[in-house]
């Protein structure tokens, strides 16, 4: 399955949002603080000025790292 780097951002923002939700925020808060979100941006900013070849790298070496946790994990 191929997919576009802006699916590909968009797939990293959400999983950064539930990362942060879990780490930073109130377990049963259902949204994010404005200082939450406004981290999320400059991360995926920064993918604005990588190529497409790194992008794909990054989704890569993601993908890897998320292969090699175990479900307890997830």
């Amino acid at each position: 399955m191929k997919i576009t780097k802006s699916q590909l951002k968009e797939i990293i923002k959400e999983e950064l949002e539930a990362v942060l939700k879990e780490a930073c925020g109130d377990p049963d808060e259902e949204e994010l603080t404005p200082e939450q979100i406004a981290s999320l941006e400059e991360p995926m900013d920064a993918t604005a000025d990588m190529s497409d070849d790194d992008v794909l790298r990054l989704a890569a070496a993601l993908a890897a790292e998320a292969a090699s946790w175990g479900d307890e994990d997830w």
